[in-house]
């Protein structure tokens, strides 16, 4: 369950924000070919590399167990700063062998009258906290003390042009 979690968030944090269905779903046969292509990348032993279109279902059904009357204020995804995630995981003295993504509310939410209250799906009070970790299971930080957060939601910081304008990947 913690893996669909995290793949989840991470979906949710590389795509964006227009809604509607994705076209096509061809998964079955494109899944066990990712699955023997990608066989050396795994996580505790399952693929860490899926289809688009399998990941466009598991995106739409997130999407379709937000309430109607919510979803024009709920999160749709995070965007993360690549060059911030690359400085971070490209410094091999780290030694860092997974990344955490941890839900959170967004540091205007924390420091305001509804710090510790349930937020639903609210794109302006969530974000996501990102920390890698190393073999022994112990995190590592970013020059010392550093985790990453800056996580644009979406809605307000999705690509207004491209592919990841939308919700679903392009079949």
């Amino acid at each position: 369950m913690k893996k669909v979690i995290l793949f989840a968030a991470l979906s949710l944090a590389i795509t964006s924000c227009e809604t509607g269905k994705p076209e096509d779903r061809k998964d079955e046969a494109n899944e066990s070919t990712m699955k023997m292509s990608m066989a050396s990348l795994t996580v505790d032993d399952e693929p860490v590399f899926i289809p688009k279109d399998t990941a466009n279902r598991m995106i739409e059904s997130f999407l379709n167990s937000v309430p109607v009357p919510e979803r024009d204020s709920s999160l749709a995804s995070l965007i993360i700063n690549a060059d911030s995630l690359r400085a971070y995981l490209n410094d091999t003295s780290l030694h860092i062998t997974n990344l955490k993504i941890m839900l959170a509310h967004t540091l205007e939410y924390t420091n305001s009258k509804d710090n510790g209250r349930y937020a639903g799906y609210r794109y302006k009070a969530l974000t996501a906290v990102l920390a890698g970790y190393n073999s022994s299971g112990n995190y590592v930080y970013f020059n010392g003390n550093g985790v990453m957060d800056n996580c644009g939601p979406c809605p307000d910081h999705c690509p207004t042009i491209g592919t990841a304008q939308g919700n679903y990947f392009p079949q």
